[in-house]
């Protein structure tokens, strides 16, 4: 029950095998300028193959200078901004999202929420109350409208927005470049000292290795967390390390009908 070794998003798994000889033989015929390890270009073909060779250089050259490389394993909004900085800076982004410097702010206090075990619906509510109290502008139609917390289509498009910020921009975008940036650090300071993947933090939405792995046997984030907190009892766990689930204990604390009940019954 342990997180999958090697660790792939489903979502980057997806994008692996294609054009994977493509890129491969891309890499070789650049073979002089290239010094990227062909197994991280062939894992992260969505990423193009200058990005990946200047990033890969840029980190082995500030890890000769003694510089730390490690991301932090403590995750808050600092050390959030402070990781988007060293990847935006590394990989230099240019993309409507992450291209603004100033949206990393925005996105730092996101995927701390993300990670930090917020529900979907935590984040949402606070991001209205956000907007309201800050009068901030809501983007619609290609036009920057005062945001009207009673306004049902107002609430919506937010809704929409953050729902697509965690998907794509999260669960994708950073992914996919959290994960690379792992692999190359694994490359360069071997796999026991690469330290955390935030990848897979992403794509979990947690650092609980138990939340993460009740959603290995098929639960939603959103059960997974709940059946975690509520049903304590039914855990069997080894330095962090979920071993063992009494499903008859589990069912027992959860409220019938419930997602997370009928998740559990079918999934545990």
């Amino acid at each position: 029950m342990e997180p999958k070794t090697g660790y792939h998003s489903p979502i980057i798994s997806a994008l692996i095998e294609k054009n994977k000889t493509d890129i491969i033989e891309l890499a070789k015929s650049k073979s002089a300028q290239n010094e990227t390890p062909y197994l991280i270009l062939s894992a992260n073909e969505s990423i193009e193959l200058k990005a990946q060779n200047d990033a890969y250089k840029e980190l082995k050259d500030l890890h000769a200078q003694k510089h730390k490389i490690l991301l932090p394993t403590q995750i808050n909004y600092s050390n959030s901004l402070g990781a988007l900085k060293r990847l935006h800076k590394l990989y230099r982004w240019n993309d409507k999202y992450l291209g603004n410097e100033n949206s990393l702010k925005y996105f730092a206090m996101l995927m701390t929420k993300w990670i930090k075990n917020r529900s979907l619906s935590q984040i949402i509510s606070e991001s209205i109350d956000y907007y309201h109290t800050h009068n901030r502008k809501l983007w619609m139609n290609n036009d920057a409208i005062d945001f009207d917390k009673t306004n049902k289509l107002h609430i919506n498009v937010l809704i929409g927005n953050i729902i697509d910020e965690i998907e794509f921009v999260l669960r994708f975008q950073l992914e996919k470049y959290f994960n690379h940036y792992h692999m190359m650090v694994k490359n360069i300071l071997g796999e026991d000292n690469a330290g955390e993947n935030w990848a897979m933090l992403l794509e979990y939405g947690t650092q609980n290795r138990e939340i993460i792995a009740l959603q290995n046997m098929g639960l939603s984030r959103y059960s997974a967390q709940k059946i975690f907190k509520e049903c304590r009892g039914a855990f069997i766990s080894e330095n962090g390390q979920l071993k063992k689930v009494d499903k008859h204990k589990v069912l027992s604390k959860l409220q019938k009908d419930s997602i997370e009940y009928i998740e559990a019954q079918k999934l545990l």
